[in-house]
């Protein structure tokens, strides 16, 4: 028997434990794992990598991604959860967590006048430290929960300094801030730059009305080592679509 034809809703969401493109000594991909993401009409993924190690580069002892996506309580409401979690992360000996969490949490409706409400609270550091040194800062709680709509994240984004505009409809900003300075690094923003190294960026969040981009790692490897590593990514969004067609 065909079903009901009525309007439904459009899943998406991925989450990424950790993925590498290295441009020096040579060129290497580190395909993205573990990975998790949602088929159309929701639903779960979850992987798990245990104890990984990338030659004397990259290594940590356990990332897990999960995505999930299911119908609100709310009639015409959709949520959806990405999580990613990496433990024991040590980059170079120079850069090491216990600890890296990335949580987004979103709720769109089948009314497309109503903007979605997507929240990045959960997402966390835990005993981050470059070079041996603890990185101290401080969390963005507006960024993480007032700005859960874009029209907010719009008008507190523009309120927060003189020259800003948008560009291509879109907010990049971080949920990190007041990163504490570093003898020998350079602090800018949410970025740390550490001589022989690279520079590391921390919690950046890109924002649109329908979707949130949270990576909560990246490092730009600058010495004997070039290239990029991501770490504990994740994106959600998802949007109604039109009742299937006879």
């Amino acid at each position: 028997m065909r079903r009901e034809n009525k309007p439904r809703f459009l899943y998406h969401a991925h989450a990424i434990g950790l993925a590498a493109s290295l441009t020096k000594p040579t060129t290497v991909f580190l395909d993205a794992q573990p990975v998790s993401a949602l088929p159309v009409a929701g639903g779960r993924s979850s992987a798990r990598v245990e104890n990984f190690r990338f030659q004397d580069i990259i290594s940590y002892r356990l990332a897990e991604t999960q995505t999930v996506g299911v119908s609100g309580t709310e009639s015409g409401t959709f949520s959806t959860v990405a999580t990613v979690a990496v433990e024991g992360l040590n980059i170079l000996n120079v850069l090491t967590a216990d600890r890296i969490v990335a949580r987004l949490a979103s709720r769109h409706f089948l009314d497309e006048d109503r903007e979605p409400s997507i929240l990045t609270l959960g997402s966390h550091f835990e005993n981050l430290k470059i070079g041996g040194r603890e990185i101290k800062f401080d969390l963005d709680r507006q960024v993480m929960s007032e700005w859960h709509v874009f029209t907010d994240a719009v008008k507190g984004w523009l309120a927060g300094g003189s020259g800003r505009d948008l560009r291509n409809n879109r907010v990049h900003t971080s949920i990190v801030s007041n990163i504490q300075p570093l003898d020998g690094c350079d602090v800018d923003s949410h970025s740390i730059h550490f001589p022989d190294f690279g520079t590391v960026f921390l919690g950046e969040l890109q924002i649109t009305r329908d979707e949130r981009r949270l990576t909560m790692l990246r490092v730009e490897l600058g010495c004997a080592y070039e290239g990029d590593v991501t770490c504990a990514e994740g994106a959600g969004n998802g949007s109604p679509a039109p009742p299937l067609t006879p």
